[in-house]
């Protein structure tokens, strides 16, 4: 269906007349801005906003590996607005020193601005020096009027959204000016609502820390129990492969040697056929609804978790095939697409059903599945599965091929150990995502005249714990004040698990 936008004579100017530069989701933030009641201000106002410099520095990058070089932030390492560490990438102390004009630091905001237009971060205290692409713009008023982790989540919400949209131009490839980006518009509540919102989006930030340091823990405990791991060789070489080893795959990777070398070390250890009650793949489904069942797609199994809230939702009325229900003991391994990526689901997520481009592996136990899950998702198992690919138009993973994979027998003595930091990282992880959707309701729900959440109520709740408690059960999975259910059902359990990911109890490190 097409919207019709009307649009005012005096909103008219000579710079632009394509129709995003006059949206109705800008047209309606805009409204928003101009009646608050609040002071706005353009970001070219509280800051001076820089970019990369000269466009062919990008020639003299130097890639090198996490443990010696600077981190490079781009695009798809701004989390919105968290800075998602597993996409980061990084160069060379001397590319750092060449690049002098995009360096970023502490508290700095770093927003993209080519391509994917919006997508924010801040950086964290934790790291002391990075760098930035010249896809993005980065601006920091270091000024005690302004929480710039309230200004972050102002930019991700849907109004600071709009207003970036708005600015990005260019018939192949969006794209934001500094001078565009000056006039980003921000609005500025008292400096106490503003940190009542900022520590939202800083909580979320040790929670995200505290799932990431608990992954850690459980790809170290992987690796320490893999007797046999210290005797394959990972890199590649050319090679020749013995005629008794050639079976109905002749694709050379399926021979690569250091893939042969992990069959070798693992003939004795238990095949996944052995473990398995059932494997099936999903249904498939192209009629989706606004409310319905959460469908897994291969989008929605992203770095070994899963997203069951970003999936889309197919009519309770669907008759849905008993192979595509999930629950906590089973695995599911991407087919096609994005493979090797392998999650296990977390009980709460059982009510979500997977698509037919994923396999579904039941077992046991959620321990059993628990360890073939971090093994898959280890470098050893990545490999096994990455050599087993087929298919030169649309690349896929059989089954068959996934059965063969041997599990080595050491790792199921830790499979409570692992099932365990499994877990715990997910309730970090999760609940971390809860309090940045938390903190975009407050910023959405603080502007718009029609909510019942002002600026006194954010400074009652950042000096009053029983305040902040009762704003939080304000809290809906659909807003604030909202009407379905509570975004946080259980609040003892965020404070106990902000409590943890601020002041860790040194027996659980």
């Amino acid at each position: 269906m097409q919207r019709q936008v009307i649009i005012e004579p005096d909103l008219l100017t000579d710079e632009r007349l394509d129709t995003g530069f006059y949206s109705k989701e800008y047209l309606e933030a805009l409204e928003v801005f101009e009646n608050s009641g609040y002071t706005v201000k353009r970001i070219g106002e509280i800051s001076t906003p820089w970019s990369f410099g000269a466009y062919a520095l990008t020639s003299q990058i130097e890639w090198t590996e996490a443990s010696k070089g600077v981190p490079f932030l781009k695009a798809e390492s701004l989390g919105s607005p968290l800075l998602n560490e597993e996409k980061l990438m990084y160069v060379t102390e001397t590319t750092h020193n060449i690049l002098t004009k995009s360096k970023v630091h502490a508290g700095d905001i770093v927003v993209s601005t080519s391509g994917t237009i919006g997508n924010v971060a801040v950086l964290p205290a934790g790291v002391e020096k990075a760098n930035s692409n010249q896809d993005t713009i980065k601006f920091n008023p270091k000024s005690p009027e302004f929480d710039n982790y309230f200004l972050a989540i102002q930019l991700c919400s849907k109004y600071g959204q709009a207003f970036l949209r708005r600015e990005g131009g260019g018939a192949v490839q969006q794209h934001i000016y500094l001078f565009n980006f000056k006039r980003i518009p921000v609005f500025k509540p008292d400096v106490k609502a503003q940190k009542y919102i900022g520590d939202k989006v800083r909580q979320a930030e040790r929670l995200r820390s505290q799932a990431q340091k608990l992954h850690k823990e459980r790809l170290s405990l992987l690796e320490q129990k893999i007797d046999w791991a210290d005797r394959v060789s990972m890199s590649r070489m050319s090679f020749r492969s013995p005629s008794e080893r050639l079976s109905n795959r002749l694709d050379a990777k399926y021979y690569d040697p250091s893939v042969e070398s992990i069959r070798l070390e693992s003939r004795k250890d238990a095949s996944i056929n052995s473990l398995k009650r059932s494997i099936r793949n999903g249904f498939e489904c192209r009629e989706f609804v606004a409310d319905g069942i959460p469908y897994i797609t291969v989008s929605e199994v992203v770095s070994g978790r899963l997203e069951v809230d970003k999936a889309p939702q197919v009519g309770n009325s669907v008759e849905v095939p008993d192979k595509a229900f999930i629950d906590s003991k089973t695995v599911l391994a991407v087919r096609t697409g994005n493979i090797g990526t392998v999650v296990q689901p977390m009980e709460e997520d059982s009510h979500a059903v997977i698509s037919s481009h994923l396999i579904r592996l039941k077992l046991e136990s959620e321990e059993i599945a628990a360890v073939i899950t971090a093994y898959l998702n280890s470098a050893f198992g990545q490999k096994l599965q990455k050599a087993a690919i087929y298919g030169s138009v649309q690349p896929e993973i059989s089954q068959d091929e996934l059965l063969k994979i041997r599990i080595p027998k050491n790792l199921f003595g830790q499979g409570e150990k692992l099932w365990s930091l499994y877990q715990a990282s997910e309730h970090f992880y999760r609940y971390s995502k809860r309090l940045i959707q938390a903190a975009q309701y407050f910023v959405e729900a603080l502007i718009e005249p029609e909510t019942n959440l002002t600026e006194k109520d954010l400074i009652k709740a950042y000096e009053n714990p029983e305040a902040d408690r009762a704003l939080m059960e304000r809290l809906k999975v659909d807003g604030f004040d909202g009407e379905g259910d509570p975004l946080f059902p259980d609040l003892d359990t965020l404070a106990d698990l902000i409590k943890k990911a601020t002041d860790p109890d040194p027996a659980e490190g």
